[in-house]
């Protein structure tokens, strides 16, 4: 009944009621939509009412220079940033393999509370089920960076799988960082 009376309804009337539909939908997303700052003061979006997990990259050194293995550390700090704790459900976080560093882990190690799965595909995979909650972990991974006297400037990514300990907001799942390479 109700789909044929809209049918027949003025176009004036249509309209009405479709403008009215819209800003009744509209008006229950702001309430679940909320805006933060992260490190570099870009605005996030974000959905309230979920959690919400983003990651931060770091390498250390940055920058390798010469011919020889070099032991570095690849840092991961994941965040949850609503202050609203995760589900408890798988948390993954992939890390882009490249041919110039490799791991210094094996399948199975437990670092920070996170294991590390080993390669799958084109990332190393590290999971956990901890329980964030406006707070953040750091996992401390080690690595051996391979510079072979090449120049380059290169990035390397890392990104949090989506729906990750039940988080909606994907738009800030991922990050990178750049290293040197001089001979």
């Amino acid at each position: 009944m109700g789909k044929q009376l809209f049918l027949f309804m003025n176009p004036y009337t249509k309209s009405i009621l479709s403008t009215l539909l819209f800003l009744s939908i509209a008006a229950s997303l702001h309430g679940q939509i909320a805006y933060s700052y992260d490190a570099a003061g870009n605005r996030i979006r974000r959905i309230a009412d979920a959690p919400d997990i983003f990651l931060n990259l770091t390498i250390i050194p940055s920058a390798f220079t010469g011919t020889s293995a070099v032991n570095a550390q690849i840092r991961l700090r994941i965040f949850e940033a609503n202050g609203i704790p995760t589900n408890g459900s798988l948390i993954t976080a992939r890390i882009g393999k490249n041919s110039v560093y490799s791991i210094s882990l094996s399948p199975g190690t437990q670092v920070s509370g996170w294991t590390y799965q080993g390669i799958s595909g084109v990332n190393h995979i590290f999971t956990s089920n901890l329980i964030l909650n406006g707070n953040y972990v750091q996992i401390n991974i080690p690595a051996v960076f391979y510079p072979n006297g090449s120049i380059a400037n290169l990035p390397i990514s890392a990104s949090i799988m989506q729906g990750s300990g039940g988080e909606l907001n994907t738009s800030n799942n991922s990050d990178q960082e750049t290293i040197s390479i001089y001979p």
